[in-house]
């Protein structure tokens, strides 16, 4: 089984060449799968860290247009079952809501991007419920640690290797356990 892991996007601070790379490459190698782990969208727009100076030109609206639009790419470039893990970046919109509760329903990307007609899967890693994606053996999740040893860490509390971005840098670390699938 083929799987194409694409982390941390950002759009639209994405790099539009690096993304045609990979489009063209999930064309000419055709996977089974492809799991977007989480931060496809920065939106800073409502992010707490942000300066209002710094997003007074950004909109919720625009980026999620220009999400839909990478997800529309992508699916023109494969078949594939598509996942989306959910990020803290995508989690941002929650805590928007937390302080704007009249948008609530209206803002979500499960709810303004048609994710079911792209045939995307939508993964709520970040938001509470802690979803790890299992394809075959694999494990898939958003992340959360950002230390120094933030790969060690991931496999420790999991119990187990997981592929996951968040940290914007590669790390490696196997955990052997026995008597675990």
């Amino acid at each position: 089984m083929k799987v194409i892991v694409l982390p941390d996007m950002h759009v639209p601070d994405h790099d539009q060449r690096s993304i045609d790379n990979v489009l063209e490459y999930v064309q000419d190698e055709k996977p089974d799968n492809i799991v977007l782990l989480g931060d496809v969208l920065s939106l800073d727009c409502v992010s707490k860290y942000s300066s209002r100076r710094s997003v007074e030109e950004r909109r919720i609206r625009q980026e999620i247009e220009q999400g839909h639009s990478l997800l529309k790419d992508i699916r023109s470039a494969t078949d594939a079952k598509i996942y989306w893990i959910e990020g803290n970046h995508e989690y941002r919109i929650q805590k928007y809501i937390d302080d704007n509760p009249q948008v609530e329903g209206l803002i979500e990307v499960p709810n303004v991007i048609p994710l079911e007609k792209l045939g995307v899967e939508w993964v709520p890693f970040w938001s509470g419920k802690n979803n790890i994606l299992k394809i075959g053996k694999a494990k898939f999740i958003h992340g959360l640690y950002t230390n120094e040893h933030h790969a060690k860490t991931h496999a420790v509390r999991y119990g187990t290797d997981v592929f996951y971005g968040h940290t914007h840098d590669v790390q490696l670390y196997s955990l052997e356990q026995y008597g675990h699938d």
